[in-house]
């Protein structure tokens, strides 16, 4: 029963984990070539830039596309 609580724990901590693809200070401090780098070179899709428009629109912030597109070359 204890183990399955723990489980349940750390499955509740990752889904909150996954709300957010960037933070409020995040955005303000990106390097948007070096993030598009560092995806890219982690095999996530190029689409996860739609969730940084959202979370950091949050910051003011608007994501620079062409130098996160410019990051994987």
């Amino acid at each position: 029963m204890q183990s399955m609580k723990l489980s349940l724990s750390v499955l509740c901590v990752l889904a909150l984990a996954g709300c957010s693809s960037m933070s409020e200070k995040e955005c303000l401090n990106a390097d948007w070539r070096k993030v598009g780098y560092d995806d890219g070179s982690a095999g996530k899709y190029t689409s996860i830039f739609d969730d940084y428009v959202k979370d950091c629109a949050k910051a003011k912030v608007m994501p620079d596309n062409q130098a996160y597109l410019l990051g994987p070359r």
